[in-house]
């Protein structure tokens, strides 16, 4: 993948024990997002060697906005559309092992994600700018308390 963007509203309770809250990965951790324990900073990663960790933290218990951008090996992070930090990196190797949301299968007891997640959103094509990210951010549907907005079915 040369360049991709993950973006998702998250809404992070209390982790307990849990040290790798993970909101997606591609893989184990070959491309993935999530936080980190316990400064609540997103923390991403690229091929489980190359770390990112954001300078926002994330508040629990209140709905964040949080995205990851790549792009010819230099990733960014927003939290709230505001820039959180980026760095350079490898090239993202493919991997065999799947995706996961909220979790990682292969590590149990340190990567579940506590709390909700809501609009994950992958392109596996194309990083998102930072305009872009602030635009997501910025969506009128949001409440504060609730999180997005469900759409409101008509007949």
């Amino acid at each position: 993948m040369a360049a991709f963007s993950i973006e998702a509203w998250i809404y992070p309770e209390d982790p307990g024990s849990q040290t790798f809250p993970t909101v997606y990965s591609e893989g184990r951790w070959v491309a993935s997002m999530g936080l980190e324990r316990p400064s609540n900073k997103p923390d991403t990663w690229i091929n489980n060697s190359s770390q990112l960790l954001g300078r926002i933290p994330v508040s629990l218990n209140a709905w964040s906005h949080l995205a990851l951008t790549y792009d010819q090996g230099t990733r960014e992070v927003y939290v709230n559309g505001a820039w959180a930090g980026s760095s350079s990196g490898p090239a993202v190797v493919g991997n065999s092992i799947g995706s996961a949301i909220g979790d990682l299968p292969s590590v149990p007891g340190s990567s579940r994600f506590k709390g909700r997640i809501d609009e994950l959103g992958i392109d596996p094509s194309r990083p998102l700018g930072e305009l872009q990210a602030q635009l997501l951010r910025q969506d009128p549907a949001l409440d504060a308390a609730t999180g997005p907005a469900l759409p409101t079915r008509t007949t």
